[in-house]
């Protein structure tokens, strides 16, 4: 029977087996740690529980070996079934184990998305000189609004951290949907499959920084994006990249420097210049490349997605946190940011 205490004794093993290190472990699970004790109290409080908090039979699983359930099922992308073999366990307690680490996990890679706060602040304090208002700062109803009083930025002087804002797409294929107007929407000509798609925006460090939520595979990369808005949430002074699939949001963000390859056509191909250009777009755009690699280390991106395309945005957001930490811990030991 597999155990935490016993793969703990196998790092090599554990990290192939759970996509994490036994370090990231441990962080993970104390952050994990108060939201599952917050849920557990509301669980146990519930009016209609008809046993008292306490009573029933003990579990014999901790909340590491319930974490472990969920991150070797994130990794691998067992079946239930399979993974209760793992554990001597039904293939329905897998289910009751995981399902709430997985809401955690989902929450706390949420919570690891967003642009830096200052540059946040800007956005607010710009938004609020743009409208005139007296010096108490209430809005027309006459309640207070908490803005941040920040003076101008001296020219030349950057407030977000972030450079560029790397925007790509991932897909993910997913069963076939017995409707056919389902279907239809889900099917990729750019896969030839049924697939469900992703927008994922990268710092230049490869920092995720927003998640779009996940639509058919028949939305082009541009509609994404202008349907998601996250080019509103960019900073004012972060440039956007995108890759020849986005050609056309330049004039979506006319006040915003955008940086997008040249196509060629038969009766135009490109001059050296142009492909100088492209190469220059290539190079700095592979970190979002290099992040949706991470992100499908785990097999429950890669592989075709049998569950209800409703839970999709749940799993990727649970990855897309533990990727986050990652990488911000990668970061901080190169001293970046």
């Amino acid at each position: 029977m597999l155990t935490y205490k016993r793969l703990s004794r196998k790092p090599a093993a554990f990290k192939s087996i759970t996509g994490i290190s036994l370090d990231e472990f441990q962080s993970l699970l104390e952050a994990v740690r108060p939201r599952y004790q917050t849920s557990e109290q509301q669980r146990l409080a519930r009016a209609d529980r008809k046993r008292a908090p306490g009573g029933g039979a003990k579990s014999r699983y901790d909340l590491a070996e319930r974490l472990l359930m969920t991150m070797i099922w994130l990794r691998l992308y067992l079946t239930c079934e399979a993974v209760g073999v793992l554990f001597d366990v039904d293939k329905s307690t897998v289910s009751r184990y995981t399902c709430p680490i997985l809401l955690i996990l989902q929450e706390l890679g949420a919570d690891t998305l967003g642009w830096p706060e200052e540059a946040q602040a800007l956005v607010t304090a710009d938004r609020d000189t743009s409208t005139p208002t007296d010096s108490s700062n209430h809005t027309s109803g006459g309640d207070p609004v908490d803005t941040p009083n920040l003076p101008p930025p001296p020219p030349g002087t950057r407030v977000c951290p972030d450079s560029v804002a790397i925007v790509d797409a991932t897909e993910q294929r997913v069963e076939r949907s017995h409707h056919y107007q389902t279907q239809k929407a889900h099917y990729s000509g750019k896969k030839k499959a049924h697939t469900r798609k992703t927008q994922v925006i990268v710092n230049e460090h490869g920092r995720i920084r927003d998640v779009s939520p996940s639509v058919p595979g028949s939305v082009h990369d541009a509609t994404l994006l202008r349907q998601s808005k996250a080019a509103d949430r960019i900073p004012p002074d972060v440039s956007a990249m995108g890759d020849s699939g986005y050609q056309g949001i330049q004039d979506d963000m006319p006040e915003r420097s955008v940086a997008l390859p040249y196509r060629a056509s038969r009766a135009h191909p490109l001059t050296p210049e142009q492909k100088l250009h492209n190469h220059e777009i290539s190079r700095i755009r592979i970190v979002v490349e290099n992040t949706i690699a991470e992100l499908k280390h785990f097999r429950s991106l890669v592989d075709v997605f049998r569950h209800a395309v409703a839970r999709y945005d749940s799993v990727i957001l649970a990855i897309v946190g533990i990727v986050n930490c990652r990488i911000d811990r990668r970061l901080a030991t190169l001293g970046v940011t």
